[in-house]
Parts: C-alpha cells; sequence; structure tokens
C-alpha cells in the first residue's frame, strides 16, 4: 500500500448483507461515522445507492457483486464531492460447524513501521472464531487502545478500520490470519494523521516477539 492518496475523509469500512433474492443492507462507516444503507441488485449482480449524511455531501456507492466466477468478492466505489475512493471486499464464507475456520483461535501481533521494524507502532491481539467473526484488540504507541470488530476472508484477509481524534486520523488497510500455524499476522495498514501535526506512516503486522 501507498500512504499517497489515502485521507482519514476518503478511507473507510464497510459491511453487506444480501439475501437469495439480491436485496441487500449494509453500513458504511467514513469519516469516523456510520451510515447505514439498502437497495437491490441487478440481474448482473450491479446496483447505485445514495447515501445520506445529514448536512454532509450525500455518498454514491456503487456496487458490483461476483455472481459467476466464483471469487465472492464485491467491488466498486464511493463518491462524494471532490473524491472518489475504489471499494472492494471478501464475503464471509465460514461456518462454525460446515466450514470451520481453521484461524480459530488467539493470535498476538505487533505493527511495525516499514521503516524502522526496531519499535512497534502498535501492539494487538486478535480473537478469531469458527464462525470467521474476528475481535481485534491492542494499544498504539501512543497510549489510544482500540477494539474493533471484523470478518475474515477465504484466504485470511481481516479488514482492519480505526478512526481517531474525531475523524481526523485514520488506520486502515488488511491484516492476514493464514490458515496454517507458522506465522500469526501479516499484512499492511497505513496511519495518516491531517492537521497541524499532520503525518503519514506504513506499518506492516508481524507475529509478537
Amino acid at each position: 500500500m501507498d500512504v499517497r492518496g489515502v485521507l482519514p475523509d476518503d478511507s473507510g469500512l464497510f459491511r453487506l448483507a444480501v439475501t437469495p433474492a439480491g436485496r441487500f443492507t449494509g453500513r458504511l462507516w467514513v469519516g469516523g461515522r456510520g451510515y447505514g444503507f439498502h437497495g437491490m441488485l441487478d440481474l448482473a449482480g450491479d446496483a447505485t445507492v445514495t447515501v445520506k449524511r445529514g448536512r454532509l455531501n450525500p455518498l454514491t456507492l456503487a456496487l458490483h457483486l461476483d455472481l459467476t466466477n466464483g471469487t465472492d468478492q464485491v467491488t466498486g466505489s464511493v463518491t462524494a464531492g471532490g473524491w472518489t475512493s475504489g471499494l472492494w471486499g471478501d464475503r464471509n464464507v465460514f461456518n462454525a460447524k460446515l466450514n470451520p475456520a481453521l484461524q480459530a483461535g488467539t493470535h498476538a501481533f505487533v505493527l511495525e513501521r516499514a521503516e524502522d521494524t526496531s519499535v512497534a507502532a502498535a501492539t494487538g491481539l486478535s480473537a478469531i472464531a469458527r464462525s470467521g467473526t474476528a475481535r481485534i484488540k491492542g494499544k498504539l504507541n501512543g497510549g489510544h487502545a482500540f477494539s474493533i470488530g471484523s470478518l475474515l476472508a477465504r484466504n485470511g484477509d481481516c479488514p482492519f478500520y480505526l478512526s481517531l481524534n474525531r475523524g481526523t486520523e485514520v488506520v486502515v488497510g488488511w491484516l492476514n490470519f493464514p490458515a496454517t500455524q507458522t506465522t500469526d499476522a501479516s499484512g499492511t495498514v497505513l496511519w495518516v494523521q491531517t492537521g497541524t501535526n499532520a503525518f503519514a506512516a506504513t506499518l506492516r503486522a508481524a507475529a509478537a516477539p
């Protein structure tokens, strides 16, 4: 990942639930706030919905659900005012009884600055259920504690999103928890802050020492 072009206002996270008939409900988090939406996919798996945000400019959400290639992915874009961000996500294919996640259990990890791995930017612990749900807790090296809920993709990818300081700071990216037990965590997230003390850093996940 590259920190260029990533800002707290246009980075986020979404969840989507789709029925067999193509109706969907979801929630989108951007700028530190969450917004609900709903709609109907057409026969090609496409939909465009407007997500209202009160006094802020509404979001235009374009979705495409892959119905033919078996990728278990959704792609699209989010547009508001003068910016457009790409959107992509993976289906949680796991089921506690029929298809349990082999990653189930706890995984300790650290987030290290790509340019200086001698000091951890954050420490974390993930608790992954057999159903593919994940609870990730930890602390940034500035002392800010966090706890987020997420879902696991088929390949072990797990979206990670934190919005801090009233939406002026974001930590966003993907962690990966492999099905093998050789590695506890990998992946890359971006840590970006705007304003007076602006900074941007690339963080890489690694097993806790």
